[in-house]
């Protein structure tokens, strides 16, 4: 068993570290430094005691999807129970427990499992180097932004899916790679390849949305919301392996905006609800 949680360390250890890579020089070690979360090359990363924020949020959106079938009576593709209480709906946005738990609700296996594998492949490494209750609060400050978000735009739709929380994830690793710049090898690279990422998913999306055939909208909005927060929410919370007076600006100005956008979010929420059209 030993041998096992070493070897799954190791390669783990190499995936972070092609994720969230090291650079390739050495620095003279400081003060300053050495009051810092550590670097990514002098950084041993442990799975054990294992990550369990991703892994038991992945576990309950399993659970309930599979009740949804046994509730419905169907596997099929599209067929949702919009009765069900965990789904978010503008319309009953009082209930407040459906501004997050719509994460936990999926609509055929795609939609499942693509937010399963992101979630693991992004999650994951977030949580094993950034410590669980920094991604935890990352997730759901997703989460919560997709459903105000999507409230606020299109007020008619059903919100369900694990979507802003995904796009909160990787947005956040776009945050590690500001504030850890000096600390990455081919930032410029990475910051291209999740960009790559993002312009692909939209380009599905859009495509999906063509060629629905269920009529069910699809929440973009709430994609777009879940990203913002992510990486503001990212930038501030996420450890800096190199602390200075650049990122701390940096840190105070993602805080500023997500402060605003989260007020503006709330305030059209509360009190501008009788001018949306349901």
């Amino acid at each position: 068993m030993s041998h096992n949680r070493n070897l799954l360390s190791k390669y783990t250890n190499q995936y972070i570290r092609y994720l969230l890579p090291r650079q390739q020089h050495q620095k003279v070690p400081t003060t300053e430094h050495l009051q810092t979360d550590g670097t990514y090359e002098q950084q041993y990363y442990s799975i054990w005691p294992p990550p369990l924020v991703i892994p038991i949020i992945s576990i309950l959106q399993i659970i309930f999807f599979i009740v949804n079938i046994i509730c419905t009576k169907s596997i099929r593709s599209g067929v949702v129970p919009w009765e069900e209480a965990l789904i978010y709906s503008p319309q009953k946005r009082k209930e407040v427990w459906r501004y997050f738990t719509y994460s936990l609700a999926h609509i055929g296996y795609t939609h499942l499992i693509v937010n399963l594998v992101v979630q693991f492949l992004l999650g994951l490494p977030l949580e094993i180097v950034h410590k669980k209750w920094r991604v935890l609060v990352l997730y759901f400050a997703g989460i919560l932004a997709g459903s105000l978000g999507s409230t606020i735009a299109h007020p008619n739709t059903y919100l369900y899916g694990a979507s802003a929380g995904v796009y909160a994830l990787l947005l956040a690793h776009i945050g590690t790679i500001i504030i850890n710049w000096r600390e990455m090898t081919l930032p410029g690279i990475q910051l291209g390849g999740f960009l790559s990422i993002i312009l692909l998913d939209i380009i599905l999306t859009i495509i999906a949305k063509d060629n629905s055939q269920h009529g069910v909208p699809i929440g973009y909005t709430a994609h777009i919301a879940g990203a913002i927060a992510g990486l503001l929410v990212g930038i501030y919370i996420l450890k800096n392996f190199d602390p200075s007076t650049r990122t701390k600006i940096i840190f105070w100005t993602a805080l500023l905006f997500y402060f605003i956008f989260m007020c503006i979010l709330i305030y059209f929420n509360i009190f501008l609800s009788n001018t949306l059209k349901y």
